[in-house]
């Protein structure tokens, strides 16, 4: 039997673990049906990608050569819903070592500056991310990728102390996504805000204010 400390840590570590493998994921995974909910054409060619990806109906792909070649498109689907809708919107807090630094046009930070760069307002910033309201998954195609300073892109965080599940999240939701767009016409039945966009709020994670609600067709086989 556990000492009472060493159960309080396991708790403690289980509910951890749970927030950013279940929050963070599932709600990015919100986000993307709704984002692919509004583009019929991207649906479509997400379904036919899935379709070669997964001859059988009952094909699940958590196979690493699927995951890593098969699924490009919705990798980068994945990947652009992460830059609009990070779900750590505030980012997480970093110290500057012991001597100061200059960093971008010129600022310098001295020794012991606490730093907290937001991802949501990186993301969208118009000097990296060029129209960033539009959803543009081309944005991570090779070239534009390789085009780009890569710390523009902070949704997993960034550096040696970046997220250690980014992998484990993106494996996770193609294996979950990627079956549904073989299967199934998704649509959205719920109202957007002012902006036709579902609102928003940020906790600890930022997610949809009041859920939102979809509808699964079966696609002809």
């Amino acid at each position: 039997r556990m000492s009472p400390n060493r159960e309080l840590l396991t708790i403690f570590l289980s509910s951890f673990m749970h927030l950013p493998g279940h929050d963070t994921t599932a709600h990015t995974m919100t986000w993307l049906l709704w984002e692919v909910s509004q583009n019929s054409h991207l649906q479509d060619a997400l379904a036919a990608e899935a379709k070669l990806a997964l001859p059988s109906r009952r094909d699940f792909p958590m196979d690493k050569v699927i995951l890593a070649k098969k699924l490009s498109l919705l990798d980068r689907v994945w990947q652009e819903t992460n830059r609009k809708h990070p779900t750590s919107a505030t980012g997480t807090l970093r110290v500057v070592g012991g001597t100061s630094i200059v960093v971008g046009d010129g600022l310098e930070l001295p020794a012991r500056t606490s730093v907290l760069i937001p991802p949501y307002s990186l993301h969208r910033n118009e000097r990296y991310w060029p129209n960033p309201d539009i959803f543009d998954p081309s944005r991570f195609d090779e070239e534009a990728s390789a085009s780009r300073d890569p710390m523009t892109f902070q949704a997993f965080s960034a550096g040696p102390r970046n997220c250690m599940g980014s992998r484990l999240a993106r494996a996770e939701a193609l294996s979950i996504l990627a079956p549904l767009f073989r299967r199934f016409e998704i649509a959205c039945i719920s109202n957007g805000g002012d902006s036709g966009e579902p609102a928003e709020y940020t906790t600890l994670t930022r997610r949809p204010r009041d859920g939102i609600f979809f509808t699964f067709t079966a696609r002809p086989d």
